[in-house]
């Protein structure tokens, strides 16, 4: 058992209640960048200032809810209108890596940042991939759909996406007929996206696949051919009647293995990779994923605001994904408008082995310790270097002269230990910090070297 973990088990629901800071866990510095590099890629400093004067519950729901405007001071709504236009029609006929690199410019300049994040939860939970569908205007819309219904019911989200042509095609289900009904489709829904192994059986997926028949493709939309519904009755899960699709998708959302399933997968995302969280941690969440009707958001929220997230045991505990690590590069450190060339970061993602619109499989990235192979972590340092570079295509983005004014330093030390804050929090060590203000001294006038030295740190590859 991980000891950090063995006090939450004696009580598992006072692990979820809300947070309270005291002498020993304060709401400090650190405690606001940990749930920013949680939730939302990561802060500036000025971000942290804000924060910092509300409590947990407070900048917990402003994160949710995002900005009421961009760094290029649209609104959030017209911030959403321009990309989604962009999006539409780049999908139409562009290339993979062209909306790769337009998702990335969109999380790094997003007055919604947490939602982004959750975006790409969803997208590594029904993970699909252009490499089989060919179409990136599906995807893209594919995307956009997530990212509607990202905080929303889970209900409403599981019959959109499973509706969703880009999906119906990557999961050969694109014309399900009567007489062949798709039993890769139902089992997915059940395996991966609901339940989870184990929690059904093989006759629970022929007879789902029954009622998902007649759903197909036609011209790149979903249809649904009446003529092609088997109408009999089906038996799944000990219920029986003449199912719909979207009567499985209650059915299975009504068991009590679907809240521990979606709980578990949210706490990997939020709170660490590397732990196995009993059942017991777990059915709290699922409690009140049942009693809000499938709500993400309530799910979340618990997480978020609660005595376990903010336990200075539960930082560092993830390795940030490649699109995690560059994306907040580009937040914390001030580099979203102007930013270096999303495509090009969009390469660099894709050399760590996270490309978007492209999970190598139905089961998605990997993540964890995957993400840091020697291979991997190469690419990390040459992004870092090139965006720390005095030339070539990313170099010139870094302002630290407007950057150390926004967090208030007013000397190269300072400025430095300002980036250590920010960019590392609390995982700073004393002597790594005298490193850093010793090289701030020896080159005052230009302090990138500072932020390529953390950047290529082992401690900025956690979260």
């Amino acid at each position: 058992m991980n000891s950090w973990l063995d006090s939450y088990l004696k009580d598992p629901r006072s692990a979820w209640s809300a947070h309270e800071p005291t002498q020993a866990r304060p709401w400090d510095r650190a405690a606001v960048a940990h749930l920013h590099r949680r939730a939302a890629f990561g802060a500036s400093p000025d971000q942290i200032s804000k924060d910092l004067k509300v409590s947990p519950k407070v900048a917990v729901d402003r994160l949710i809810k995002g900005s009421e405007t961009a760094p290029d001071g649209m609104t959030a709504a017209e911030f959403a209108k321009f990309f989604d236009r962009i999006e539409a029609r780049l999908g139409l006929d562009g290339p993979l890596r062209r909306i790769q690199g337009l998702w990335i410019q969109r999380m790094a300049n997003s007055p919604r940042p947490a939602l982004e994040w959750l975006t790409l939860f969803w997208h590594n939970h029904f993970a699909t991939s252009d490499v089989k569908v060919q179409n990136t205007g599906l995807m893209v819309a594919q995307i956009a759909t997530l990212r509607r219904h990202a905080f929303g019911p889970f209900g409403e989200l599981l019959d959109s996406i499973a509706k969703d042509p880009a999906m119906l095609v990557w999961l050969d289900a694109a014309a399900n007929r009567r007489t062949k009904p798709n039993e890769n489709f139902a089992r997915e829904v059940m395996e991966l996206f609901t339940l989870g192994r184990g929690n059904y059986t093989e006759k629970d997926i022929q007879e789902a696949a029954r009622a998902y028949t007649g759903w197909f493709v036609v011209q790149d939309r979903f249809a649904f051919l009446e003529q092609q519904h088997d109408t009999g009755t089906k038996t799944v899960l000990g219920q029986t009647g003449p199912f719909t699709g979207e009567q499985i998708h209650q059915i299975l959302l009504k068991q009590p293995a679907s809240g521990q399933f979606l709980a578990k997968k949210l706490i990997k995302h939020y709170v660490s990779e590397a732990e196995t969280f009993p059942e017991p941690l777990l059915q709290p969440l699922a409690d009140v994923f049942r009693d809000t009707h499938g709500s993400t958001e309530a799910v979340v929220r618990t997480i978020l605001e609660s005595r376990l997230f903010h336990d200075p045991a539960c930082r560092y505990r993830r390795v940030k994904s490649p699109v995690e690590f560059a994306v907040g590069i580009c937040r914390m450190l001030d580099m979203a408008d102007p930013m270096p060339p999303p495509e090009l970061i969009a390469d660099s993602t894709s050399a760590m082995g996270q490309g978007l619109y492209a999970p190598p499989s139905v089961a998605g990235w990997d993540g964890g310790a995957a993400w840091i192979d020697t291979t991997r972590l190469v690419a990390r340092t040459n992004l870092s270097l090139a965006i720390c570079s005095t030339t070539g295509p990313m170099s010139g983005k870094i302002k630290l002269e407007n950057w150390a004014k926004k967090a208030g330093t007013t000397s190269p030390e300072a400025t430095a230990d300002a980036l250590a804050d920010t960019l590392l929090g609390d995982s700073a060590k004393p002597q790594f910090r005298q490193e850093l203000r010793m090289l701030a001294k020896s080159s005052p006038a230009d302090l990138r070297p500072v932020v390529a030295r953390i950047l290529t740190d082992p401690s900025f590859q956690l979260a």
